[in-house]
């Protein structure tokens, strides 16, 4: 017995020992299923983080310009990837949650982390979808179209001028917030009251008009917009004056894309009914367009393609106009001249520090001038012989207010020449050069196209 004690002895240690060190891997086991638990856990909300910031991210820049102009599908969109993150981020947390629990006999330190990053989903969720509705509504009001800070004039009589304006990139946005820029054509009397909106521009979404003309019983605007260079067609007037969208002509060969860039002034062609002449800014042409057909074709290059990228200066050609023998006078700012094409093949010029806006009234060319030593605007007799400098100036308009004049047309006996350095359009007896008055003053854009229109 005495023998068989130390055996016993040893062979208890040993059982202890084993014990102890399947206790300490037991422990150390339970230990790090814990450790990697949290990890797990942390990795979870991790990924939540950086799905629901990548969601957000994907969001915003794809449906920026829809949050930003209220359009329906913003709201859904939004709504639904906030709550589906909202989900799967709860159930992850609730799975690791009971691991722990399975682990570890404790208390998790973030056990607020899913209320917190719930509440703080719903209410990003709820912002959007306020400020969503809000900018819908905003955009479907009666009052969205109208010009803010100008007393509307219902039922007023024609005739209208047709006002357009620099307008802006992004229509919807600009639709009801006129500080992005005016994009639609809006309506005035000749006294200057206005007579609110004369298109669908929810339809038709012009971006920066610029010239009008009125054919076969359409409205054509030219549209400038870099990305979308076309002409606009809107037909009759029908619901108290608004014009409907009817459709878009674009250049459809690559040639005459780049000759087309920025359409500034579109005029209608005397006997030819359907047939335009439209000049571009940056492509330097002027393009002849078949409104039946829809064909443009480029038929004077007048000056050199404007790069569309790495130039900050503006294309040259401007103003377009057609006289009754017609010969075709353009704009050429870069020149400082204006261009006369006739029948006859000759091509002549005359010399004008910075030429604009043209209109021919009879044998007189107005060209509307906004040179920084003399700004002005110039009639040019169309039939008398030439000068050292081409045409002869007969009329001299001038004001202090007019700086920088773009559209113009002359209806009994007046001068009508919209200035934009203030906004307004102005005055002048077209006989005597007197300054009559200040028709319209602190518009909210502006303004470049004007047009005389008797129907609405």
């Amino acid at each position: 017995a005495a023998a068989a004690a130390p055996h016993v002895a040893s062979s208890a240690m040993g059982v202890s020992g084993a014990v102890s060190a399947e206790t300490k891997h037991r422990v150390w086991k339970a230990h790090m299923k814990m450790t990697l638990a949290n990890e797990r856990t942390l990795i979870a909300w991790a990924r939540v983080g950086a799905t629901y910031g990548a969601g957000a991210v994907v969001a915003t820049a794809l449906t920026k310009e829809m949050v930003n102009d209220g359009q329906g599908y913003t709201l859904t969109v939004q709504a639904l990837l906030g709550l589906l993150v909202i989900a799967w981020g709860t159930a992850q947390f609730v799975r690791r949650g009971k691991l722990l629990a399975e682990r570890w006999h404790g208390s998790y330190e973030s056990s607020w982390g899913p209320a917190i990053f719930t509440i703080a989903s719903v209410i990003s969720v709820l912002l959007t979808a306020s400020v969503s509705v809000r900018r819908i509504q905003e955009y479907y009001s009666d009052s969205c179209p109208y010009l803010p800070g100008l007393n509307h004039t219902p039922n007023a009589l024609p005739p209208f001028f047709y006002l357009t304006f620099h307008g802006s990139a992004n229509p919807r946005k600009a639709m009801c917030n006129a500080a992005h820029g005016v994009s639609g054509v809006h309506r005035f009397t000749l006294s200057g009251a206005y007579a609110g909106p004369a298109t669908n521009q929810r339809d038709a979404l012009v971006h920066m008009p610029r010239g009008m003309t009125a054919t076969t019983g359409l409205l054509v605007v030219a549209d400038s917009y870099a990305d979308d260079s076309s002409l606009v067609f809107f037909g009759a007037c029908v619901n108290a004056g608004l014009r409907p969208y009817l459709g878009r002509i674009r250049p459809e060969s690559k040639a005459t894309r780049s000759s087309f860039q920025h359409p500034y002034s579109v005029v209608n062609v005397p006997d030819e009914p359907g047939r335009l002449k439209v000049s571009s800014q940056d492509g330097g042409a002027i393009i002849s367009v078949d409104t039946i057909s829809g064909e443009m074709s480029v038929e004077k290059q007048v000056s050199r393609i404007r790069p569309t990228k790495g130039s900050k200066l503006s294309g040259p050609l401007r103003g377009l106009a057609i006289d009754g023998h017609g010969c075709e006078h353009v704009a050429d700012r870069h020149a400082d001249a204006v261009w006369h094409y006739c029948k006859d093949n000759v091509v002549t010029m005359t010399k004008l520090s910075k030429p604009v806006g043209l209109y021919v009234d009879g044998a007189l060319l107005y060209v509307g001038s906004f040179d920084k030593q003399l700004p002005a605007v110039y009639a040019l007799d169309l039939l008398a012989s030439p000068g050292p400098k081409g045409k002869r100036v007969v009329r001299t308009f001038q004001h202090p207010t007019l700086l920088h004049p773009t559209g113009m047309l002359v209806h009994r006996g007046l001068l009508y020449v919209l200035e934009q350095t203030s906004a307004g359009m102005l005055a002048f007896n077209a006989n005597s050069t007197d300054f009559v008055s200040t028709v319209l003053s602190n518009l909210p854009d502006a303004p470049e196209g004007i047009l005389l229109v008797d129907e609405c």
